[in-house]
């Protein structure tokens, strides 16, 4: 049996309750997994404070607090500016910020968006092209975290359980573990004793797999990961 399963939230923690609970068939085993997350870039590098553009003697545009990429930037600016000349993109290959434009730009004021993009407080001649002294940082959140504590079973599970517990009830928990034991070398003999770990009821093994190989005994250039029989 596979089900999926979809959570939609606004905070932090995500959790969802099912009325009735989920039933799954104790004769196959089940793991959870996640399979997407998905969140909108809803985080603001545009913030008060370092949201002016300066230009032609402290002449500035203020910026609306927001999300915005390169190219969103340069179309605000254009669209402020529709007389002057203004490019301003990216450069895939160093992460910086290339510009040029026929106003002169200053960026030696605190508030400018001139860290942001990349550049340090200088003032940026008119007509010609300049490149940022530092990778552009558009992007404020460098990770993000995804928790998935446990599953919670409902009350008609965890009342058993708790039976189980307050009754000294014995609870096997099954566990998947696998051992390697090698046979340095074969006897010429139809015959061969091959002694391994010996283990208690609890672990003992359901499958026992033999293969050989030959050849790639201290051969870094053979992949012994790879059997011949």
């Amino acid at each position: 049996m596979s089900n999926t399963f979809t959570l939609t939230g606004h905070s932090s923690v995500i959790s969802v309750d099912y009325h009735p609970p989920i039933e799954l068939d104790p004769r196959y085993e089940y793991a959870l997994g996640l399979i997407g997350f998905h969140t909108y870039h809803t985080i603001a590098n545009i913030v008060e404070g370092a949201n002016k553009f300066y230009y032609n003697n402290d002449k500035a545009i203020t910026i609306p607090v927001g999300a915005y990429e390169i190219s969103d930037i340069e179309t605000y600016l254009k669209n402020a500016l529709p007389n002057a000349k203004l490019s301003l993109q990216p450069n895939n290959q160093t992460s910086k910020c290339e510009m040029e434009s026929s106003l002169e730009i200053d960026f030696r004021k605190k508030d400018s968006i001139g860290r942001m993009l990349g550049f340090s407080e200088k003032l940026l001649e008119a007509n010609k092209k300049h490149e940022s002294d530092l990778p552009v940082k558009i992007i404020k959140v460098a990770m993000i975290r995804v928790h998935v504590p446990h599953v919670s079973v409902n009350d008609e599970i965890r009342f058993k359980l708790l039976d189980a517990v307050q009754n000294s009830k014995t609870i096997s928990i099954p566990f998947r573990k696998w051992d390697l034991y090698e046979l340095p070398s074969l006897r010429a003999t139809t015959t061969d004793i091959w002694p391994i770990k010996s283990s208690n009821n609890l672990e003992k093994p359901r499958y026992v797999l033999v293969a050989f190989q030959k050849g790639k005994k201290d051969n870094y250039k053979a992949d012994a990961s790879m059997f011949d029989h």
